[in-house]
């Protein structure tokens, strides 16, 4: 509206030699602004009523049921009021703050504010970067929390809840599509499944959690040993429950929290905990990494693990890696093996990346939402800057034609107007980068175990910025470009 407004000075003089008051072209302009605010209100109902499925089964489940209220209804008039009466307040006080005498002489200031214009377009791609960087952000928090951060195999991982008898493994572990099995007393999910207190050597206690695993439990899972080695059937088959010699296997946090220094000083030693009973210490015969299965918004305690048997324990769930090859035929040959031999209730099977994209389904959510508002973040940036192009292009007509006739080619011309578009881009990092880098620290923040905030990222967003806007104004940069300096001059 500020671009159009040269093109509207003669109506404006006419109207005030006719008689009207600045005060009335302020409220004719306000008015039709609240005019495209009217009319994009009812666009956005129509497209909420149409988008609301796909966003009921994607980010929110329930939000379709009686959307339409009278609030929302209240609410969304006056957002639509609010927009317009801002939207045309500074055009309305410019178009009617013109001169009549001054307009009808054709020496009325054109155009409006130049810096206004460019103040805008730098604030929109300064939240379109914003916007995208924190895309990228909650993007690389959800792959991180989902596969790199969790240090174990997620993919075809199966846990079958109920008892955990010695048949039923053996009988699962034989089946083609079975990588290997293990038992352990609580999916991985929960674990650890309770707590207790280690016992230094001078006395005092530190917290720990405590769980029991079976047999290849953590090369089931693909988990290195940071020292030492996991239980063992042929070396430690008898061992387990056995008071003389119990032994234990810590995570690198609960060897920490023992005083030792490396993982590799812990094989070997006794620990006490509280559930010993007044029994001998517990040999540690290996240490896991700090590994979690959870959203990693806390970070992992330190955990101490014993060895159960399969064969004599109430084991909980039965972990099963699967080749991948055929999973559905596996499953339903473990489906059979359960009603065959392993419990008269029904099974409860679930996979452990299904139960971890349940634990993220809310990150998952706002990244969806954050994709969504960066895809109408770059249209409406777009918008504003390829009107200031248009208008800058058509003020500049004369200029371009004048430089052509001097001897400038296409490729001047076209350097010469992208780098006046381009600059409010690059000013917009101004904005940005601050906001998005507090905004981003502060959500990880909600994280135990996160990603880092890197340079490249904020690099990315305005790259990806940068190009949107060249691509937006360079066709049109083009085509002016190209124009002959005689339909440029022809009018003087």
């Amino acid at each position: 509206m500020t671009a159009r407004s040269a093109r509207r000075a003669i109506e404006v003089g006419v109207r005030k030699v006719s008689g009207a008051e600045r005060l009335h072209l302020a409220v004719q302009f306000i008015g039709e602004a609240l005019i495209y605010a009217a009319c994009g209100l009812l666009a956005a109902l129509g497209a909420v009523h149409f988008a609301l499925p796909a966003l009921d089964a994607s980010l929110a489940p329930g939000i379709t049921e009686q959307w339409l209220t009278p609030q929302i209804l209240a609410w969304s008039a006056a957002l639509a009021c609010a927009v317009g009466v801002l939207g045309g307040a500074y055009p309305a006080a410019v178009l009617s703050a013109f001169r009549p005498a001054a307009v009808l002489k054709g020496r009325a200031q054109s155009g409006g504010s130049t810096v206004l214009r460019g103040g805008l377009v730098t604030l929109q791609f300064g939240l379109l970067i914003a916007i995208i960087l924190t895309t990228l952000v909650i993007s690389r928090q959800t792959a991180f929390g989902l596969r790199d951060g969790l240090r174990y195999a997620q993919d075809q991982m199966l846990l079958v809840y109920g008892p955990c008898k010695g048949t039923f493994v053996d009988e699962v572990e034989a089946l083609p599509g079975v990588v290997a099995a293990a038992c352990s007393n609580r999916d991985p999910l929960n674990t650890p499944s309770s707590f207790t207190q280690g016992i230094l050597a001078d006395g005092s206690k530190i917290p720990l959690g405590i769980g029991s695993v079976g047999y290849g439990y953590f090369r089931t899972y693909g988990i290195p040993l940071s020292a030492g080695r996991e239980f063992d059937a042929s070396r430690d088959a008898g061992r387990a429950g056995d008071e003389r010699a119990p032994i234990v296997i810590l995570n690198e946090a609960a060897a920490r929290a023992f005083g030792f220094a490396l993982p590799q000083d812990a094989i070997g030693q006794y620990v006490a905990n509280v559930q010993n009973n007044g029994g001998p210490p517990s040999e540690v015969v290996g240490v896991v990494p700090d590994f979690t299965f959870d959203t990693m918004a806390q970070r992992t305690p330190s955990m101490i693990l014993r060895l159960g048997d399969a064969y004599t324990s109430d084991y909980a769930v039965l972990n099963v890696k699967l080749s991948g090859q055929t999973i559905p035929e596996t499953v339903e040959a473990i489906d059979a093996l359960w009603k065959r031999i392993g419990s008269p209730r029904p099974i409860h099977r679930m996979f452990v990346d299904q139960t971890l994209q349940d634990y993220y389904l809310q990150t998952i959510r706002q990244a969806r939402l954050m994709a969504g508002l960066a895809a109408a973040a770059v249209i409406i940036a777009c918008l504003g800057l390829f009107g200031l192009a248009a208008f800058t292009a058509e003020q500049r007509t004369k200029e371009i034609g004048i430089r052509k006739s001097m001897g400038a080619d296409t490729g001047d011309v076209l350097r010469l107007l992208l780098w006046q578009f381009v600059k409010p881009v690059l000013w917009a990092n101004l904005i940005a980068w601050p906001l998005g880098y507090f905004a981003m620290r502060r959500w990880l923040e909600g994280f135990a175990y996160h990603i880092d905030l890197s340079p490249w990222m904020f690099l990315g967003a305005s790259a990806l910025a940068l190009g949107i806007a060249i691509l937006t104004v360079a066709g049109h940069a083009f085509l002016v470009a190209r124009a002959q300096p005689v339909t440029a001059l022809r009018y003087e």
